[in-house]
């Protein structure tokens, strides 16, 4: 458990954020993630997979350290409406395309060479890679 509490820390610090608001991004009380962060309790299932899936985590980078984490990361609006425009099956489709190491190096070239949010840069990308897959 305490390689699972610094991979939450590397993350924090990766991401620029302090206990709080990774407590307010993951929808937990702030005690909770301090004690999480200290390996003072285990990380459940369900918070791991939550986890993951607000930050495009590669899927078993948080609970056994597998892979790399991404130089870049996104944090993804669980809040936001999903749209009756785009399938469960394309919203997967984008989550396996974000986690893709050479969209995501493509990306941060991208974003570097373009000026634009390193998000900005990977949505681009993956709408680009989609329009792809249609056309073939």
């Amino acid at each position: 458990m305490p390689a699972i509490a610094a991979r939450l820390k590397l993350l924090r610090r990766k991401l620029k954020r302090n206990q709080s608001e990774m407590a307010e991004l993951l929808g937990i009380s702030f005690s909770l993630y301090s004690k999480l962060e200290t390996a003072r309790v285990p990380l459940s299932d369900n918070l791991a997979e939550r986890i993951q899936a607000r930050f495009a985590l590669p899927e078993n980078w948080l609970r056994s350290g597998e892979g790399e984490l991404p130089e870049s990361l996104l944090v993804i609006d669980n809040k936001a409406k999903p749209s009756k425009l785009i399938s469960a099956e394309q919203v997967e489709s984008v989550l396996e395309l974000a986690q893709n190491p050479e969209y995501r190096q493509l990306a941060k070239e991208t974003a570097e060479t373009l000026q634009v949010s390193f998000a900005r840069a990977l949505a681009i990308i993956i709408e680009g890679k989609l329009k792809q897959e249609q056309t073939t």
